[in-house]
């Protein structure tokens, strides 16, 4: 069989410590001292009570060690805890700057994109200016070449009603 390390031995030490310090912190605790206490100075001890008092003082020592090993630990706990909670703000501080300066690149695409719609608008609108003046062109043109059919039918027919006079 495998022998435990001593990182194992300090570990399940300090779990028993914990324990009972989470034990000694009970009501159940407090009730079963007090049954057994009356017991014992009812029924095994007399007075002056020596012995009694002598464990009563050596529990109380126990107890006392066993709650700071654990507050010990607690505190380690937490200190690491605070540490890891550190770091892992450290690490979103660090991820929010990176998302910030995606976010800015993304306003500096936006601001090159509105800039081209900008571009594509004043193009857009001068074509259709110029668009607007060829058509209008081509209206006076289309204009023109009517007068000058109708003027072409009025000589026409006044070279036909010249010709059959004669």
């Amino acid at each position: 069989m495998k022998r435990p390390t001593r990182l194992q031995v300090h570990d399940s030490q300090i779990r028993l410590a914990d324990w009972i310090a989470r034990i000694s912190g009970s009501m159940g605790f407090v009730w079963g001292f007090t049954i057994i206490s009356v017991f014992w100075l009812a029924v095994l001890e007399s007075a002056p009570f020596g012995v009694f008092t002598m464990v009563i003082s050596m529990l109380a020592i126990y107890l006392a060690t066993f709650i700071l090993i654990s507050q010990n630990r607690q505190s380690e706990l937490d200190r690491q805890t605070l540490r890891n909670q550190g770091t892992i703000m450290q690490e979103q501080l660090a991820m929010s700057e990176v998302l910030r300066g995606h976010l800015k690149d993304q306003d500096n695409e936006l601001d090159i994109i509105r800039d081209n719609i900008a571009e594509h608008r004043k193009h857009t609108q001068e074509d259709s200016k110029r668009a607007d003046e060829d058509r209008d062109q081509i209206l006076k043109h289309i204009e023109g070449v009517r007068k000058e059919a109708r003027r072409v039918q009025r000589e026409l027919k006044a070279f036909k009603k010249s010709h059959d006079e004669n």
